[in-house]
């Protein structure tokens, strides 16, 4: 999102699209009218500079996959077939695991080698999830890769904003929330959330504001002091 810092525009961070995100594209599309040309689509083309390079050919998924893999830059023979192996052999297991593991583990039991570990799963595991190999679930990882990669191929197409994260989405988003009678509170942070009646009230600024509904998307450190006025949600 744009920042404005003493009259400076600053882009806080640029941000990947993949295909498979098909509500947040849905989303985008609902408030932004120019949406399909605020974003440039482009075929999976994954590279760690003077590494690995990885890209999509131009077949139907998941042979587009596959032959990737098998052709990727960077990696042994032994590491790229290990790889294209993994893949079908998820596939082959509809991408379910019998129990839930850490992504690292996962990795260690298809015999992954260190260049496409250290190079494709493990960024590809923090992007996507925010969490280190070592500790994410397996199972999240694996339908990240069922959903972008082995779905159909424009699934697996990455997407770039031609404009600043702010004109693509939430400039749009508060705007259409305005349009139909809502309100967008920017600064506001949430202190607390208790019964209100029937509702709820939402402790912002020294006040509390009336809902009877909310949707609770904090982060997870601040979740708990934000719901300690609702016993209910305890566990």
């Amino acid at each position: 999102r744009i920042l404005q810092i003493n009259g400076t525009a600053l882009e806080n961070g640029q941000h990947i699209l993949v295909g498979a995100y098909r509500e947040t594209l849905r989303l985008i599309a609902l408030v932004n009218r120019d949406a399909a040309n605020a974003l440039l689509r482009l075929p999976l083309d994954w590279q760690i500079h003077g590494h690995v390079r990885l890209r999509a050919a131009a077949l139907p998924a998941p042979l587009h996959l596959a032959l990737g893999l098998l052709t990727a830059r960077g990696a042994s023979l032994a590491e790229r077939w290990a790889a294209a192996s993994f893949m079908r052999a998820m596939r082959n297991s509809r991408y379910r695991l019998p129990r839930d593991i850490a992504v690292s583990e996962l990795l260690r039991q298809h015999r992954q080698g260190q260049a496409m570990i250290r190079h494709l799963w493990h960024p590809l595991c923090v992007a996507a999830l925010n969490t280190p190999p070592d500790i994410a679930s397996a199972q999240v990882f694996l339908n990240v890769l069922r959903d972008s990669l082995d779905s159909k191929r424009a699934d697996s197409e990455v997407m770039l904003a031609r404009v600043d994260l702010s004109a693509l989405f939430p400039d749009p988003a508060a705007q259409y929330v305005r349009s139909h009678g809502g309100q967008v509170l920017t600064g506001h942070s949430v202190d607390a959330m208790t019964r209100n009646g029937d509702g709820y009230a939402v402790h912002t600024r020294g006040q509390a504001v009336a809902f009877t509904h909310v949707v609770c998307a904090l982060p997870p450190h601040r979740l708990s002091a934000a719901i300690a006025g609702l016993p209910e949600l305890g566990d």
